[in-house]
């Protein structure tokens, strides 16, 4: 078991549904994505940070690292943080990975194409 799946079984109810199935959406888009616990919450690396899941009580926000940069969306919501845009889910029937995926992708495309410019 690694460590973001530890981190997950720590979370309560029903943060703790609400993170495993965004854990596992995420992953199934890249199998060389790396999860990893980074400021005491998992972070996402694909070309660098790609996206992070942070429990805030029963709920979870979901942030896209340079969500600004992503084609308008509806679900992304801003945050004080100037890159960031995250998606808040409350609710384990909420999470439409149908949805998701794509933005992963779109995020996925963004980060290879900055790293390959450098």
């Amino acid at each position: 078991m690694t460590q973001v799946e530890e981190y997950f079984l720590e979370q309560p109810f029903p943060a703790k549904e609400i993170l495993q199935k965004l854990h596992c959406i995420i992953l199934s888009c890249a199998p060389q994505m790396e999860a990893r616990l980074t400021y005491n919450i998992p972070f996402y690396y694909y070309f660098g940070r790609l996206c992070y899941l942070n429990p805030k009580g029963a709920s979870v926000d979901l942030g896209f690292c340079r969500g600004a940069l992503l084609s308008p969306h509806p679900l992304l919501g801003r945050t004080e943080l100037k890159e960031v845009r995250i998606i808040h889910f409350s609710d384990l029937k909420a999470i439409d990975e149908a949805v998701l995926k794509p933005l992963v992708f779109e995020a996925m495309i963004l980060n290879e194409l900055t790293r390959k410019r450098k």
